[in-house]
């Protein structure tokens, strides 16, 4: 077979069919993208539909053509699915034209949701030449027929039949080279997920990955936005990459701070009335709370709930270190109340009520000896004042009691 390796910077020409703003709103390719830029090694040049969905060019010219589908719907791999075939016609093209050179080029369809097709992992289990063309014949078998006359190939859906033949069709040794060089990749959880592993063993504590994760991917989408919106290839040197996210890692003292790894949501006026039939919120009414401070209280309790399921489902925190923190708490709100009814025993119950408050939202307590986002102190003592362990008014005991009348008892 005649060599037509091709310099990087030859590979890099943009695909003839490619129109910059079709890039926007597809999330799946940058960041299967940042999954490729934390393995590539230093030169390495990365791409946005260039030659491929996701493109890796090394420095010795070494390529890899990724073709990302999120097979969330439907299975863009079975026997007869246009995806597959569309695929290996393109890289076909790709080979007779010269753009990517058999000798130096690996080929990829990765998947967002797992999905089976019996040629798809023939084609992926073909390691050597033999075992390529063995599959080439499996495929044209298959949807072709059996035979010299290939009797059931006038059978092809017409949207299907283009790329098949095309693919199929004599000469073969570029198919066969493609088959031999292909794999499918799928994600194991899903394409974000699938980061946080390889961020921590090149980065960062597990506390700390989705941080870091959030901003590699905005860099990345950002800078190739901005090179798309100015009419260039989206293309990404992996060394710039690198020296960026060296200069962010600093930003965060990743040894002292516990990061929010739940993410953030918006209150709707039904959540925030059935809250409102919450113990904890019917607490803040006995010290007469504002609405508008409730709605903070109820936001606070839920973001700390939410982050306390995902630090222990992450394993980010033990289940232990929750029982000593909630222990520390209870601790600091007892020595509190102690010392306000002692100091301030001439104030009335309800600003008594307000001023433990205060204090409790005020303490920073740590967490496995890590500082936590500032909302899920106050928000694990609303936890606390759900189940009545702690409250806010002297008597909240009383007053919370079935019957009691909740009018200041002053």
């Amino acid at each position: 077979m005649a060599n037509r390796a091709r310099k990087p910077k030859d590979v890099l020409s943009r695909k003839s069919a490619q129109v910059p703003g079709q890039l926007f709103g597809y999330s799946m390719q940058p960041i299967r993208l940042l999954s490729l830029a934390l393995n590539a090694a230093a030169g390495t040049t990365l791409s946005l539909e260039v030659f491929e969905d996701v493109g890796s060019v090394d420095g010795s010219g070494n390529t890899l053509a990724s073709q990302t589908k999120s097979a969330l719907k439907t299975n863009p791999v079975s026997d007869r699915a246009v995806d597959l075939w569309k695929t290996f016609s393109n890289w076909k093209t790709a080979i007779t034209s010269g753009q990517l050179s058999l000798d130096t080029s690996q080929f990829e369809i990765y998947l967002a949701k797992r999905r089976t097709g019996k040629l798809v992992h023939i084609f992926h289990d073909a390691q050597t030449e033999e075992d390529a063309k063995a599959a080439f014949e499996q495929a044209r078998a298959d949807l072709w027929g059996p035979g010299q006359k290939y009797p059931k190939k006038k059978n092809l859906a017409e949207t299907l039949a283009p790329y098949v033949n095309h693919v199929l069709d004599d000469p073969p040794q570029d198919v066969i080279g493609i088959i031999q060089r292909f794999s499918l990749s799928v994600a194991a959880k899903d394409p974000l997920r699938d980061l946080r592993p390889k961020v921590v063993s090149k980065w960062v504590r597990p506390e700390s990955v989705d941080a870091v994760i959030q901003h590699a991917h905005g860099w990345i989408k950002e800078r190739l936005d901005g090179l798309l919106q100015e009419g260039k290839t989206a293309t990404l040197n992996v060394d710039e990459f690198n020296v960026e996210m060296q200069s962010f890692l600093p930003r965060i003292d990743f040894r002292q701070i516990l990061t929010s790894v739940a993410g953030t949501f918006e209150l709707t006026d039904d959540t925030i009335a059935a809250e409102h039939l919450r113990t904890y919120v019917r607490q803040l009414e006995l010290i007469e709370h504002t609405e508008e401070d409730v709605i903070e209280a109820i936001n606070q309790f839920l973001r700390a709930s939410a982050e306390r399921s995902a630090w222990s489902e992450q394993g980010i925190v033990h289940d232990k270190s929750f029982d000593e923190y909630e222990e520390a708490l209870v601790a600091f709100w007892k020595n509190k109340r102690s010392i306000n009814d002692i100091v301030h025993k001439s104030l009335p119950s309800v600003e008594r009520g307000k001023l433990l408050l205060a204090d409790c939202g005020l303490h920073q307590q740590k967490l496995q000896g890590l500082e936590p986002p500032p909302f899920f102190t106050p928000g694990s003592f609303h936890a606390l004042a759900e189940n009545q362990t702690v409250g806010w008014h002297p008597e909240y005991r009383i007053l919370l009691s079935p019957g009691a009348c909740h009018g200041d008892s002053e």
